[in-house]
């Protein structure tokens, strides 16, 4: 099992971990934490479906965040983003399959009712929008849309902003009849 860990906002002396659940990890200490930094282990020494944490220290702040990930089935290695910058929002990538055409695609926040949409000629595809720092609260909900001309229809699904965790969400929405 491979884990990369991308650190953002914080540079400077500090040290990454990574370790699971079940005991095996790997700690080290570098010069630089911002950047990318990678952990191989051995086969089976975190087995597939099994809870790690990723954790960064930076000495310059003085602060440590974790992000908790799973080992997923697939042999890709698992890419966790700690960011210590409180300036890093939320965003959203919708990608939509099925049915193409124009349409209209949108992420709301749940909690503060902020709305990011856009008309597009094509709906069908990768969307991505991104949130100030805030608008969407640490813990809050939002819901991604996809309305489509062509159909007629609109299917959303809802995901939450968690804590340090990858500011990168992917949500899938299959605009078809069939869902």
């Amino acid at each position: 099992m491979k884990v990369i860990v991308n650190i953002k906002g914080a540079d400077g002396a500090g040290k990454i971990s990574v370790e699971a659940t079940d005991g095996a990890g790997d700690s080290k200490f570098v010069d630089n934490i911002q950047g990318t930094h990678t952990f191989n282990f051995y086969k089976n020494s975190i087995p597939v479906g099994a809870e790690f944490k990723a954790c960064a220290y930076s000495d310059k702040l003085d602060k440590e965040l974790c992000a908790e990930g799973k080992n997923g089935p697939e042999n890709k290695p698992e890419n966790m983003i700690i960011a210590f910058s409180s300036n890093v929002g939320l965003i959203v990538i919708v990608d939509v399959k099925g049915t193409g055409g124009a349409g209209k695609v949108s992420v709301r926040s749940e909690e503060t009712d902020n709305i990011l949409g856009r008309t597009v000629d094509n709906i069908k595809g990768k969307h991505t929008f991104q949130f100030k720092a805030g608008k969407v609260p640490i813990g809050g909900e939002f819901e991604a849309c996809a309305y489509s001309n062509k159909l007629g229809k609109e299917l959303c699904t809802t995901g939450v902003n968690r804590p340090e965790l990858k500011p990168v969400y992917v949500l899938r929405i299959r605009n078809n009849l069939s869902l």
